[in-house]
């Protein structure tokens, strides 16, 4: 299945004159569409390294993520993560030809999720608690017949 997704580029999240938290009344929502459908990521930037924090998806970008900012568990996730600016990607989608977004919302959703995490980072889910991961070591005196890697992460 094809999904197009059409990056609006990064938003800065600035810190307001009283701290993070604060920074709800400083983001500008105008700059996300009105009543667009698609996903977007939580995420600080390191140089050029995007880390991301949080994925989620939304038939309402701009309605959705204002209330993520009130998400207290979220933002507090961005904030105590790694230094780097503070970030949010916002990609919209619409759907094609015999396509419905109440199907390629969560498909969507879950291949950049999925993305992150066989990338080694740890996202904060829905709750408010780190995704659980596992690191699995492949040992043995044959490793080079293990075709992948020798440290993977798998998800639980």
């Amino acid at each position: 299945m094809r999904i197009e997704v059409k990056w609006l580029g990064k938003l800065t999240i600035s810190k307001g004159s009283r701290g993070f938290f604060d920074s709800i009344k400083h983001f500008n929502f105008e700059q996300i569409p009105a009543a667009a459908a698609g996903i977007y990521v939580f995420a600080r930037q390191h140089g050029n390294m995007i880390e991301p924090i949080y994925v989620g998806k939304a038939g309402n970008l701009r309605s959705r993520i204002k209330t993520q900012f009130n998400n207290l568990n979220l933002m507090t996730a961005v904030n105590n993560s790694k230094s780097g600016s503070r970030i949010l990607l916002v990609g919209t989608i619409a759907a094609l030809p015999n396509q419905t977004l109440g199907k390629i919302l969560p498909i969507a959703e879950r291949a950049h999720i999925r993305a992150a995490l066989a990338a080694g980072y740890a996202l904060v889910n829905k709750q408010g608690t780190k995704t659980k991961t596992h690191t699995i070591e492949i040992v043995g005196s044959k490793p080079h017949a293990f075709p992948f890697e020798r440290e993977i992460l798998a998800n639980q």
